[in-house]
């Protein structure tokens, strides 16, 4: 089996959807070919280990078993998520399979079940779950919980334990490995689950007490459960020795306590290679413990120290900044769902976070499928208004895209007038187009294109593959000065250069999931700003609303997956923090000052002054800049003039904010 009979093999529904190919595809001769199949084929993947693999299936050495499972294998997320590069067809991203498929986030195996639990915490709910037994009546009552135990296991004194055997309210049975004293109205269960061994007292009960014996699995769930509920986090073996009975069968009731939510399975105490069970309220408790000592162990800073933090989590400090397509991308997925104007997302944001940008970098991402753009707050959208440099849109990775879009809702397309109309149809009618194509198309004149174009961008209604077109659209300065000067005004498609199709921007789900949106929504501020908290979210888009988002977090931080507590002082509310931005926080309080300044655009989401700090809000316009000197916003710079922001760093130097 050669490399191209393999393609078929592994995507046969791909290969045949293409026109015109014939099977086996040809590999192409040549050296740089043949260079790149090998380096796919033998070092990126086992291709000699995968034909093998298919030999012993289709000889019957190797059976294939079909199996349900409540999420995708961690084996399918390379296919899931793969780029549309790596498909054989042309399809468009939204019609793949994959995209079926929610992929939700998977917990490693060291911490699958919530939060990694404190050791002190785990000590904490067995002291509290330990009875405390003062009488003989108390006694009996905790050996009607347990069914049956050791002498040595119970937190009670053992002349209280003669007592009560004494009183025949209680004996002893002789097991395979040792004697268990058990309460008398067990004699049922403890003949299911010691069948024929010696009982000692023999019990005189009652004549009106009738001895029912249940099966053997009934009453060992009632065993183990009980014990479950006293140990905490424990084993199969643990509990077996406890009750007397073989582990394996002990391994079957926790199966069964398990799948009715009773226990929970996970590797709850640290330096244990076996799996442990405990019961769900006493792990809830646990992991309450654990959470509250992971709040405390966290001294708040200042909102000085969080700005300054912020210009090095969001690369803008020069010692921070990104580089390369790779380092691009990652500033846009940063950046993803916030709303900047046209002409502030080159010219101050991007360009602001990595290090020697280029137009034509953010070009390659947009034509690749990596990024797309579109105006997403419909909350500013104005009837018949027309985009200019100011529009506020937003770029985002196009894996956030529909999700993004899914918050949009639905725009009012019977706000459309004149070309805007008609292009619109035309998009609905025949998919997406390139820009050469709309005139023919539509019987319009190029410059009627150009303004429906507009106006369906600034209406949300619209997006392009590329940015070079939305760029020559509304004249943004990045344009030589040439073309500025030799054509006057610009219209859509007629320049050369990169160019992409126009289509609807609008959600491909006709059933989206609120809770999955919500949650990316929470992921998408925890990327942004490392901490999030309700007061740090003055500019932000937030369509679900801080109620939702902030349910989501809770939930985030019951997983183990988020960090909640009080990280920066003087704000009101609950905060969560990555894992990974609490030590960077930290580092940043004990910084050395070197008075550097660093010019950030109004537009940024970084101008949080009136937010974070006191006095009035900075406006949020492209032409305007913010200057921080050693984290603090210390001047604003509106129409080349720069006017100082004294009561904003006064304030946050000395530690009122």
């Amino acid at each position: 089996m050669q490399a191209e009979d393999l393609l078929g093999c592994v995507f046969p529904e791909q290969v045949a959807c293409q026109e015109n190919v014939e099977y086996p595809i040809a590999i192409p001769d040549h050296p740089l070919v043949k260079q790149t199949m090998r380096d796919c084929m033998t070092e990126a993947m086992d291709l000699e280990g995968l034909i093998g693999l298919l030999r012993h299936i289709e000889a019957g050495e190797v059976r294939i078993h079909c199996l349900d499972t409540v999420e995708p294998s961690p084996f399918t997320h390379e296919i899931l998520n793969a780029r549309p590069h790596a498909f054989l067809d042309d399809a468009p991203l939204e019609e793949r399979r994959t995209r079926a498929v929610a992929l939700r986030h998977v917990l490693p195996d060291d911490a699958q079940n919530l939060a990694r639990l404190d050791p002190q915490a785990i000590e904490r709910v067995r002291a509290e779950a330990r009875p405390d037994v003062r009488s003989t009546d108390e006694l009996c009552d905790l050996l009607v919980d347990l069914v049956a135990v050791r002498l040595g296991d119970l937190p009670v004194d053992v002349e209280l334990a003669r007592e009560l055997v004494g009183s025949g309210r209680a004996a002893h049975v002789h097991g395979t490995d040792g004697v268990r004293i058990f309460a008398a109205e067990r004699l049922g269960e403890i003949r299911a689950l010691f069948p024929g061994a010696e009982v000692e007292p023999e019990l005189q009960l009652p004549t009106q007490m009738s001895v029912d014996v249940p099966k053997a699995e009934a009453a060992l769930d009632i065993a183990v459960r009980s014990h479950l509920s006293l140990l905490g986090p424990t084993d199969s073996r643990q509990l077996a020795e406890c009750i007397g009975v073989s582990a394996s069968s002990v391994a079957a009731a926790l199966a069964r306590l398990e799948g009715a939510g009773i226990a929970v399975r996970g590797r709850f105490e640290s330096g244990l290679r076996d799996e442990q069970f405990c019961d769900r309220s006493l792990l809830a408790r646990i992991h309450r413990y654990t959470l509250v000592r992971l709040r405390r162990e966290i001294e708040p800073v200042s909102a000085g120290d969080y700005l300054s933090f912020l210009l090095r989590w969001q690369h803008v400090h020069p010692e921070e900044h990104l580089l390369g397509e790779a380092g691009l991308l990652k500033a846009i997925e940063q950046l993803s769902g916030f709303e900047a104007a046209v002409a502030a997302w080159e010219s101050g944001l991007l360009s602001a976070r990595v290090e020697g940008y280029r137009p034509a970098l953010l070009d390659a991402l947009c034509l690749s499928g990596s990024v797309a753009w579109g105006r997403l707050n419909s909350r500013s959208l104005d009837a018949g208004a027309q985009p200019s440099r100011a529009t506020p849109i937003g770029l985002f990775a196009r894996d956030e895209m529909e999700s993004l879009l899914e918050a949009m809702g639905e725009r009012g397309e019977a706000a459309l007038r004149g070309p805007g109309e008609r292009i619109f149809e035309l998009l609905q009618s025949r998919g997406a187009l390139f820009a050469r194509e709309l005139g023919p198309a539509s019987g319009l004149l190029p410059v009627q294109v150009d303004e429906g174009l507009k106006e369906l961008v600034a209406q949300g209604l619209a997006t392009c593959d590329g940015f070079a077109p939305l760029r020559r659209l509304l004249g943004d300065s990045w344009r030589s000065s040439r073309q500025r000067r030799g054509r006057g005004r610009v219209l859509a498609g007629e320049l050369p250069g990169p160019e992409g199709r126009w289509g609807i921007l609008r959600p491909q789900s006709s059933t989206p999931d609120p809770e999955r949106r919500v949650e990316r929504s929470a992921w998408r501020l925890l990327r942004r700003y490392g901490v999030v908290f309700r007061d740090l979210l003055g500019r932000e888009w937030v369509p679900e609303g801080w109620r939702e988002v902030h349910r989501s977090l809770r939930t985030l931080e019951a997983r183990g997956l988020v960090r909640g507590g009080r990280f920066v002082a003087g704000f009101s509310g609950e905060q969560f923090a990555l894992p990974e931005a609490v030590p960077l926080l930290r580092k940043q309080r004990d910084r050395e000052r070197d008075g550097q300044e660093i010019r950030v655009s109004a537009a940024d989401p970084l101008n949080l002054v009136g937010i974070l700090t006191p006095g009035s809000r900075l406006p949020a316009i492209h032409a305007h800049w913010l200057v921080f000197r050693d984290g603090l916003p210390v001047s604003a710079i509106e129409r080349g003039q720069r006017v100082e922001l004294g009561g904003a760093a006064v304030g946050l130097q000395s530690g009122l904010v």
